[in-house]
């Protein structure tokens, strides 16, 4: 813990060349600005459309302080911008910072209990228009790119969706910072792309090398406020994500209360936000995710069905470290994320495939053996951090994997053989990941396509 009182959101603004500068202080000793640029505007914007810019520049910045709050964690978070903040908004930045910290403060052993005390200054307030409205493009989605297998497949399928649109419709490839695996998989998707940089003030890494607190933060929804701002700018009517129905399962459970690593990819962050832009930012922008339905397990195989990213995506979250030293350019291969990549697509395609993807075969490192087994539940204390699929996800992969000739003899499996002896709910366990989950916010017209791709998978 630290000596500071309190954690300040000082100032937020844009310019016409789309560069917003994102202020905050702890007290008045430790001064930060985040740099964020969105790009040039090929449209002007009308009155109304520059207040929904402001308004949803004032979420970004609330959102954003999360990477420099988390630092000290101060028990008073102080917004200085116009109209305060409203009880609602407290409700919604107290679930946000607390959920999306959960880990941080776990694997901190810190108690988040007391603290988030959002408060406000109140300064003058703008005049807001009632009559114009927002210039649209028609039919225009945002599908954020991070890479790996599941926008891979937002992206195909929302090229279908648009497609199939009167007017046709555009899919835009949405990137915070880019790295070479969205680029390269945006290249083989062959879609327009809208690309931000966000900076963060290097002062936080200097203060994390001096001891400060660091750790998770909720970047999906960092990223999605992003995405706000520019769909605003560019008249873009959908923000698509590529968040699955597995992101909803808590790591662990503490006092009562489930700490997960994915909370900002849950459908519970979905809905507090869809709801947010809709009350607080603007009517006509939908936010949503196109995988909610699926489970990892249905989704690896929709990406197996064709093999033109096989060599340009990854997962692997070490090829996005923000430092380039230590970044790597595909796959680690050793790693939870890749593991679990690894497994569930293993029961769907050959070891040469997967070989040729990963540059080696997982399940033939007896090293790796106690990563999997933390994912399938048989070891462990609690599903591994990182973005990881349910445990049954893992488990019936393997139990797949034993009915392969191809797979059945891998050290990894034959290690694990006296674990997987029960096999009654395989065919019942398989059905449960591949039947879709009714929790979600699609639209009418891409549910009924998601139920299409559905029937693609094996159902045990």
């Amino acid at each position: 813990m630290s000596d500071y009182q309190a954690f300040r959101f000082t100032y937020a603004r844009i310019d016409d060349a789309g560069v917003a500068r994102l202020g905050y202080a702890f007290d008045d000793v430790l001064v930060f600005e985040e740099i964020i640029d969105f790009g040039g505007l090929f449209r002007s914007l009308n009155l109304v459309e520059k207040i929904a810019q402001e308004k949803a520049l004032r979420l970004l910045h609330l959102i954003a302080g999360v990477s420099y709050y988390k630092a000290y964690i101060p028990k008073a978070l102080i917004y200085e911008g116009e109209d305060g903040l409203s009880s609602e908004e407290v409700v919604f930045l107290k679930t946000v910072y607390r959920h999306g910290l959960g880990e941080f403060a776990y694997r901190n052993e810190l108690s988040l209990k007391g603290r988030l005390n959002f408060k406000s200054i109140h300064l003058p307030k703008t005049q807001e228009p009632s009559s114009q409205n927002r210039s649209l493009n028609k039919n225009k989605a945002y599908v954020p790119v991070g890479g790996g297998k599941d926008s891979v497949v937002t992206l195909e399928l929302m090229k279908k969706e648009m497609q199939s649109m009167e007017p046709e419709g555009e899919v835009v490839a949405f990137v915070v910072n880019p790295h070479p695996p969205m680029t390269r998989c945006i290249e083989v998707a062959e879609v327009e792309s809208q690309y931000v940089k966000r900076r963060l003030d290097p002062l936080l890494f200097e203060l994390n090398e001096q001891g400060a607190y660091n750790g998770h933060i909720p970047i999906t929804a960092v990223n999605s406020a992003i995405a706000i701002v520019s769909a605003i700018r560019q008249g873009v009517t959908e923000i698509v994500f590529s968040n699955e129905r597995s992101a909803n399962e808590a790591n662990l459970v503490v006092d009562g209360e489930g700490v997960n690593h994915q909370y900002s990819k849950s459908f519970e962050f979905e809905k507090a936000l869809a709801s947010y832009i809709e009350k607080n930012i603007v009517t006509d922008l939908r936010y949503y995710s196109a995988l909610r339905p699926l489970s990892e397990f249905a989704i690896a195989q929709l990406f197996l069905k064709e093999s033109k990213y096989d060599e340009v995506f990854t997962s692997c979250n070490k090829a996005f470290r923000i430092n380039p030293s230590k970044r790597y350019d595909h796959w680690c291969g050793d790693c939870d994320k890749c593991r679990f990549v690894y497994l569930i697509m293993a029961p769907h395609t050959t070891p040469q495939r997967l070989r040729a993807i990963f540059g080696r075969d997982l399940l033939e490192d007896v090293n790796q053996l106690q990563g999997f087994k933390a994912l399938a539940g048989l070891e462990g204390e609690h599903k591994p951090w990182d973005c990881v699929g349910e445990y049954e996800e893992s488990w019936v992969s393997f139990q797949l994997l034993k009915q392969s000739p191809e797979w059945k003899d891998s050290l990894v499996l034959k290690s694990l053989a006296h674990l997987l002896e029960d096999e009654s709910e395989v065919s019942n366990v398989v059905r449960s990941l591949v039947d879709l989950d009714d929790s979600h916010l699609l639209p009418a017209s891409l549910l009924r396509r998601i139920k299409g791709v559905e029937k693609q998978v094996e159902h045990g």
